[in-house]
């Protein structure tokens, strides 16, 4: 779910101790739905001193209404992502010094758009607005929703940090983590990051909606460190689906419902594993040999194991007496036979 911001009075707010100062180091993260392009200035999420009259940094969009920026009292970077009105971006930007970043991707599997250049937010913050400039400027107010907003201090995240931090439910960088503010819901606002940096909501409440299309109802994990191998699976509800490939035309598919669990290990070139679970069912194959295949389909609670031994099976005793009169028994894959060696 997400906070919906529809009033200029709806903005909420922190002030406080712990901000991050821009020119040490600065990075923020989160997602944006804009609901009504107002062809004007609507900032998202923004530093500012002396209570609100200076911009440090203003994560908005121009004039237009829908291109992503960052401003600052000193300079501003224009992105090449624009907001579309009706559709969830991810959002960030990172400073340290004067280098500032400004990143817009377009749901959940847009391109990273990433504009470097200069800015410079000369003043300390004592102030965070989310959906509009401060406490006590209503103006440039943002008509959409936001969720998952992280700052950090200390701490300039990469861009491969950034886009794992806009995927994940909860912070994935915790070192430097100055708030994170999920916003769940329009009744919390509160700072899960331990820090105790809570907002204080606006003169009008904000409303909750839909949140941005983070993947929460399942899990897929997989390893495949060779390069034809290939991996496929489908997790709802809290299924988890795990896979090891370790070889390069080992393939491997699942399909994991209710709270069933797949895991599969082909640790040679043409074994293959496939499997069905359902409800709270669980199959484990190992396969360690070239032309083993196994499969199975499990319900309720039954569970598979098979080991596949090497595939010439068949052994067979021999006797063999050695002089003095000494006799062995070995095993060899031959008929049994007796052999007296004198």
């Amino acid at each position: 779910m997400a906070v919906r911001f529809d009033a200029a009075t709806d903005r909420v707010n922190y002030s406080g101790s712990g901000l991050p100062d821009p020119e040490t180091a600065f990075t923020v993260t989160f997602w944006a739905y804009l609901s009504v392009d107002r062809d004007d200035f609507s900032a998202m999420a923004r530093l500012s001193a002396s209570s609100g009259a200076s911009t440090v940094a203003n994560i908005s969009t121009h004039g237009s209404g829908t291109t992503l920026g960052y401003l600052t009292g000193g300079g501003s970077l224009v992105s090449g992502h624009a907001l579309s009105a009706g559709a969830w971006s991810r959002v960030a930007a990172t400073c340290t010094g004067t280098a500032g970043k400004i990143y817009g991707a377009a749901g959940a599997a847009g391109a990273t758009d990433v504009v470097s250049g200069t800015v410079d937010g000369a003043s300390t913050p004592d102030q965070l607005c989310l959906g509009g400039r401060s406490s006590g400027d209503s103006s440039e107010w943002f008509n959409g929703r936001l969720a998952h907003v992280r700052i950090w201090s200390t701490t300039v995240l990469t861009q491969a940090q950034i886009e794992a931090e806009w995927q994940s439910a909860s912070p994935v960088i915790t070192s430097g983590l100055v708030a994170d503010w999920p916003l769940a819901s329009a009744s919390d606002l509160t700072d899960h990051s331990g820090n105790g940096r809570h907002l204080s909501a606006g003169s009008t409440g904000v409303s909750t909606e839909d949140g941005p299309p983070i993947g929460t109802t399942g899990a897929l994990a997989a390893s495949a460190p060779l390069p034809t191998t290939a991996l496929a699976g489908d997790v709802v509800n809290p299924g988890a689906l795990s896979a090891s490939a370790h070889l390069p035309t080992t393939a491997l598919a699942g399909t994991v419902t209710a709270t069933g669990q797949l895991q599969a290990s082909g640790h040679l070139p043409v074994a293959a594993v496939a499997g069905t679970v359902t409800a709270a069912g669980a199959l484990a194959t190992s396969a360690p040999l070239p032309t083993v295949a196994a499969a199975a389909d499990v319900t309720a609670s039954g569970a598979l194991a098979v080991q596949v031994p090497p595939p010439v099976a068949a052994l067979y005793e021999v006797t063999i007496t050695w002089p003095p009169r000494a006799t062995e028994v070995v095993l060899v894959p031959v008929a049994t036979a007796t052999v007296t060696l004198l």
